[in-house]
């Protein structure tokens, strides 16, 4: 089992001789990337990755006896966000006393180990009455966490978004699986949200983003799967061709119209669109617009990204629901 463990890293269980006395030590593979030079100190090489590299550990031998190790090493970025967001979620301050309630895991169990994990979990609950529910069984996967930001313009009011191709709007049957989305990745292990943001912006758009607004974060679909989402609205220079990315204008009349000359299809398509996911700011049931004295509200309500109550720039809020 530990030669299983160490062969994922690249180790190679050697034996060497000292004081006369036959010892085996794991080697790291050669031009690897265990650091030279200095002593090192477990005490502290446990405050900084002892959690994490436990937590990993566990989805690591999940696949022993199943696996190559060469197969789960190729994994290893994955796990090791997956032990993150655990780990994160832990830091979570106290819920308040009306959702704190009872529970009893009756039974676990990882059937798949993949880029996601699936797990299928039976669980009763207290109920409001005080009595608990009998076991309710749930296939769960297992994601770790993610970020979604909308790079915003307030001097040209503009917001820009992605256009990619998604499997899972194919699968639904969705006759035009490319979708429209803010900008959003995984967080990697031993990023901050705010890292990734930055790193997915300059990825996926080529765009370097100014001051980030966190806006929430939140689960966006807990009865299937563990992703936790940090969202967030960035001020950006968007120009009006920037890298080919679509760009969504907003004039001051907030029309569909006006959405619609920037993305070149007719107002009916672009209502459409809106309608069914607007090819998904992720994905979009209605744009409600409404207007103050003192600041313009623009409310896109989506199940993913979650914008609210923001004031970026120009006494605009914009509120978005992904």
């Amino acid at each position: 089992r530990l030669d299983f463990y160490e062969d994922v890293f690249g180790y190679t269980r050697i034996t060497i001789s000292h004081e006369a006395r036959p010892l085996q030590i794991y080697l790291p593979p050669e031009g690897g990337s265990w650091p030279k030079g200095g002593v090192f100190d477990p005490a502290t090489w446990a405050v900084a990755h002892g959690a994490l590299t436990r937590l990993a550990a566990q989805d690591i031998m999940a696949s022993y006896g199943i696996e190559t190790a060469k197969a789960v090493a190729a994994r290893l970025p994955i796990i090791r966000a997956r032990a993150q967001a655990h780990l994160r979620a832990g830091d979570h301050p106290p819920a308040g006393a009306t959702l704190k309630r009872r529970m009893n895991i009756t039974h676990q169990d990882t059937v798949y180990n993949g880029f996601f994990n699936l797990i299928d979990i039976a669980a009763s609950y207290q109920r409001f009455d005080g009595s608990l529910s009998d076991p309710a069984g749930r296939l769960i996967l297992d994601l770790g966490e993610a970020v979604t930001v909308l790079p915003y313009d307030p001097v040209r009011d503009r917001v820009l978004l992605i256009e990619q191709f998604r499997s899972g709007a194919f699968l639904r049957g969705d006759a035009t699986p490319w979708l429209l989305e803010a900008i959003a990745g995984r967080i990697d292990p031993y990023e901050t949200p705010e890292t990734t943001a930055n790193r997915e912006a300059m990825e996926e758009a080529g765009l370097t983003l100014k001051a980030l607004h966190p806006v929430g974060n939140y689960y966006p679909s807990p009865g299937a799967m563990t992703e936790y989402l940090f969202s967030f609205v960035a001020i950006a220079d968007l120009p009006d061709k920037h890298r080919g990315a679509v760009v969504a204008h907003f004039l001051q009349q907030r029309s569909h119209a006006d959405i619609a000359r920037e993305l070149g299809v007719s107002r009916p398509a672009v209502t459409q669109r809106i309608q069914r996911g607007i090819a998904q700011m992720r994905p979009c049931d209605v744009i409600h617009m409404r207007r103050q004295v003192t600041k313009t509200t623009i409310r896109v309500n989506h199940a993913r990204l979650f914008l609210s109550g923001l004031s970026i720039a120009h006494q605009f809020h914009i509120a978005v629901l992904s």
